[in-house]
């Protein structure tokens, strides 16, 4: 039990701290505060629910960080992918 409330300050810290620089890392991606701030809480839930898997020497804060980059870039790989698909299926229709 008191490993359960160690990691839950702990998160808790690591969570209000890191809050504001980890969401304007993400806006400096995506360019929109609010898809920042879902990043942010995504990584964050990732991180919680891994917590069992990581050993005291990891470094929380660069491994959330690096799972926020990976977010925005996916967020934004998405998007390419959606705006590629309906120009081609523009060009196809007006093609047709």
């Amino acid at each position: 039990m008191n490993d359960y409330k160690d990691k839950t300050a702990f998160f808790t810290a690591l969570f209000n701290h890191y809050k504001e620089p980890f969401i304007l890392f993400a806006n400096s991606y995506v360019r929109d505060v609010h898809i920042a701030e879902d990043l942010y809480m995504e990584a964050m839930l990732d991180f919680w629910e891994k917590r069992h898997n990581f050993n005291d020497s990891l470094n929380a804060p660069a491994y959330i960080l690096a799972m926020i980059k990976n977010k925005a870039l996916n967020h934004l790989r998405h998007i390419y992918i959606k705006i590629n698909f309906i120009s081609l299926a523009t060009n196809k229709r007006l093609r047709d």
